[in-house]
């Protein structure tokens, strides 16, 4: 008992520190922060949904703007080449984990990778996709929308326009499931899964040898679990603790409409924020992936007292660690769980929907959120 009173003191006084972030940035105007990622111990890029795509490079010791780019911009050379191209709005930013040069701007129909000392495009290619699904990285690899149900996998030390490229559909049946709404990945040993929300709630993985993604494969072993009826807005994975090698957690978001949400009749169906088990297991000589929801958690509370609400989930992402993970939401809070789902903090500083965040890999305790009044705010989440 005394044990539970430290830890509820100790998340009550964490929720205080909370209420503020310890710095706020502002340069993207009121346009929607899409996307946001560390690309050094004190350097951060963000962008914004707008029609130009902007790019900004901060300097977060000096809280100061180091760089700007504009898709079409006629002072940068690399942008200004392919401007009717790429002027459709940023969606998604991330570093390689393995190369510590580059790192990799999605738009709305476009990919390019950039140097990150010069800014400089170093390669682009379209990739013909209809919707507003981000991608992810995965060591060397780019898992990108393609049109509106299925994804491409590129290797960006391969040459894009002469590379092969492993295509899948995300789903056996397109009108079920709808649109491709996010996508996540890990790779464990020499399996590569990689996770696809689909508009329909529901949550398919496909499994195969990471040696073979630059080959051309016409199928791989998937499987699915159904994680609810709103669209699946946001995911991630991370290697399990489990000694197996083969399995991967993840954590996922998913829409939710307040009115539908208050009227499910059990408390633990009402959760927008799920986390669920991949683990891969040999059969026949295939590595097939099983999926297994563990926790569903909620957000803000709907119906009765709480107006409505607004319970979805826009963003998520584990600490590089993995032993917690975080959520933004539309209800304008960033909320903190350890692993197995316990609620650890709740940050209230946001003015408007979060729709980003990324945990600093080099500063643990510090995770950086975007919102959709351009806001970009640090926190110091310390446990």
């Amino acid at each position: 008992q005394q044990q539970q009173q430290q830890q509820q003191q100790q998340q009550q006084d964490a929720s205080k520190m909370q209420d503020q972030p310890q710095i706020t940035l502002r340069g993207h105007g009121a346009s929607s922060i899409s996307s946001l990622c560390f690309l050094r111990k004190n350097l951060l890029v963000s962008c914004d949904s707008s029609e130009q795509g902007c790019l900004l490079l901060w300097n977060i010791d000096s809280r100061k703007l180091v760089a700007k780019l504009h898709c079409g911009d006629e002072s940068d050379n690399s942008f200004s080449e392919r401007r009717s191209i790429i002027h459709n709005g940023g969606l998604f930013v991330d570093r390689f984990s393995t190369c510590e040069e580059k790192f990799v701007y999605q738009q709305r129909n476009g990919m390019s990778v950039h140097d990150i000392e010069t800014m400089k495009t170093v390669s682009f290619f379209e990739t013909d996709s209809t919707g507003f699904c981000q991608a992810t990285t995965c060591d060397n690899l780019v898992i990108y929308p393609h049109r509106s149900s299925s994804f491409k996998i590129w290797d960006h030390r391969c040459n894009p326009s002469t590379a092969k490229l492993f295509t899948a559909f995300c789903a056996k049946t397109d009108e079920k499931h709808r649109m491709l709404c996010s996508l996540s990945a890990n790779i464990c040993g020499n399996n590569l899964a990689v996770a696809c929300g689909m508009e329909s709630g529901t949550i398919f993985c496909h499994s195969f040898s990471s040696s073979s993604v630059l080959t051309t494969v016409t199928a791989s072993s998937m499987n699915s679990v159904s994680v609810g009826t709103d669209p699946v807005l946001c995911m991630d994975l991370i290697e399990s603790s489990g000694d197996d090698g083969l399995s991967s957690v993840g954590v996922a978001g998913l829409a939710g409409d307040a009115i539908e949400i208050a009227q499910k009749s059990k408390p633990e169906d009402r959760g927008t924020i799920v986390t669920f088990k991949v683990k891969a297991t040999c059969i026949g000589g295939q590595i097939k992936p099983t999926l297994k929801l563990r926790q569903r958690m909620s957000t803000c509370e709907v119906g009765g007292m709480a107006a409505g609400g607004k319970p979805g989930v826009a963003c998520c992402r584990f600490r590089k660690d993995g032993r917690i993970f975080a959520t933004g939401g539309w209800d304008r809070r960033v909320r903190v769980f350890s692993r197995s789902g316990r609620s650890l903090a709740t940050l209230k500083g946001c003015k408007d929907s979060v729709t980003s965040l990324y945990w600093n890999p080099w500063i643990q305790q510090m995770i950086a959120t975007g919102s959709a009044d351009g806001r970009i705010s640090l926190w110091d989440v310390s446990f």
